[in-house]
């Protein structure tokens, strides 16, 4: 009678361990893979640094793919570097961000499977100010005149009568016009870091290009030099002089009718 229990003692046990080793299995079967990096996973990297060219620690970089909603995050570490890694195909947009600094991003830029590619990201930090003129000092009134024309103030003068809307327009377009030299900022060194060129001077065209302010703000924040571009720089125009004379003031924003003329011919 002992040496039945003992056997189907024996049995159970067996079942007992057949049972665990099934369920094992089917765990190991239906969990997903735990590797790293599948074979046609593909990775960004790369660092962010100032405009001195220094590594920059503790930056927030963020990726979203397009059209995509979700956001992934990195910070740069001791070396200023990120990296993102098992990412999928696809189209993708950086930023780099740093509190004192203004953002950058840089795409779209294509990414393909089991493709590693290296983006690095440059902060500029804001613009400092200029020290405020003396003429601040001033007192808002005075006595000695400062027009130039009776009822006109001379808007070079802070401190005078009369309004400063000159003054307050040209600040509000450099202003306005700095978010999009850092759009092109960005675009420049993509193509930069693709081609492995340098791009050394920016033309620019259009109603636009005829303001000193706009050309200035752009060519600050773009950091290389702007110049107008004359469409019709290269046509040999048989007019009176004086009729040449005022094409060349309005050149720059005659593109689109030159490109037209040029595309009936």
């Amino acid at each position: 009678m002992a040496r039945f229990s003992a056997t189907a003692h024996q049995a159970g046990c067996r079942d007992t361990l057949i049972a665990a080793c099934i369920s094992l299995m089917l765990l190991a079967a239906l969990a997903p893979a735990q590797s790293p990096d599948s074979p046609n996973s593909a990775t960004f990297e790369g660092s962010v640094r100032d405009s001195s060219n220094r590594p920059l620690v503790a930056a927030t970089v963020c990726l979203q793919v397009k059209d995509g909603a979700q956001v992934l995050t990195a910070t740069t570490d001791s070396n200023g570097t990120y990296r993102f890694s098992s990412l999928h195909e696809g189209t993708y947009t950086l930023r780099a961000e740093m509190p004192g600094y203004h953002n950058a991003v840089i795409g779209p830029v294509a990414l393909r499977p089991g493709e590693t590619k290296k983006i690095d990201l440059g902060l500029e930090p804001p613009k400092a100010s200029a020290p405020p003129s003396s003429s601040t000092t001033k007192p808002e009134f005075f006595d000695e005149p400062q027009f130039t024309v009776a009822g006109v103030t001379d808007t070079t003068n802070f401190g005078g009568h009369g309004s400063d809307t000159v003054l307050r327009t040209t600040e509000t377009l450099a202003k306005e016009t700095a978010p999009l030299g850092r759009e092109l900022r960005a675009s420049i060194d993509f193509f930069e870091h693709q081609q492995d060129k340098t791009v050394s001077g920016v033309y620019i065209s259009g109603g636009s290009s005829r303001s000193e302010v706009i050309m200035n703000a752009l060519q600050t924040e773009l950091m290389v030099e702007c110049k107008t571009w004359d469409p019709t720089g290269f046509l040999k125009m048989d007019l009176p002089p004086n009729q040449v004379g005022e094409i060349e003031q309005v050149a720059p924003q005659l593109v689109v009718a030159v490109g037209a003329a040029i595309a009936a011919l």
